[in-house]
């Protein structure tokens, strides 16, 4: 059960990253280490305790324990708004880039890669981790063969707006470390 804002805005993030779990967003060896800074952050849901647990992390059965996560976090949210689970993961690139884990150019590059799961969806006015996602591979592309020295700053409007996703504690920087090296372990 969520206590506070903060732990609803970081339920909010690990429910958006379990929702995604098919998407390959995050390598699954690495959930058992986020699970355990959940748990040491007080978080106590069965699946979190199950993924800590752990000691081979196969896909097919992390990916059980996360549709079990994502069911026990969305009841617990189902009092209020979720957020858009691209909402979460533009604003995990925001936030990674603000605690210093990557620079604004690799975040464009890795945030280009994510805008491979968002073909066929629609446009969504309300979304605006996507359009963020989208602007992102824009700046990934001026960044090509002849650089603009405008990127730089075209990629922290874009990451400052990413970070404003997220409520200000909503991550760790443990959590966020976990998260992100994750990511970039599934090359996103």
């Amino acid at each position: 059960m969520i206590m506070n804002a903060d732990e609803r805005a970081t339920t909010q993030v690990i429910h958006a990253l379990a929702v995604l779990a098919d998407k390959g967003m995050l390598d699954e060896p690495c959930w058992p280490g986020i699970a355990q800074i959940l748990l040491d952050q007080g978080f106590r849901w069965p699946a979190i305790g199950d993924l800590a647990a752990l000691d081979d992390p196969t896909e097919y059965r992390v990916l059980l324990m996360l549709n079990d996560l994502a069911a026990q976090t969305g009841r617990d949210l189902a009092d209020g708004p979720i957020s858009d689970p691209w909402d979460v993961v533009a604003g995990i690139y925001g936030r990674a880039w603000r605690f210093g884990l990557l620079d604004e150019t690799l975040a464009m590059w890795r945030m280009d890669r994510v805008c491979f799961h968002l073909r066929g969806l629609p446009d969504d006015e309300r979304c605006l981790g996507r359009r963020l996602l989208r602007r992102a591979m824009g700046v990934k592309e001026a960044d090509g063969e002849f650089p603009s020295a405008d990127v730089p700053a075209q990629a922290e409007a874009v990451l400052v707006q990413a970070d404003s996703l997220l409520a200000q504690r909503a991550l760790s920087f443990a959590l966020c470390e976990a998260i992100r090296a994750a990511m970039d372990d599934a090359a996103y």
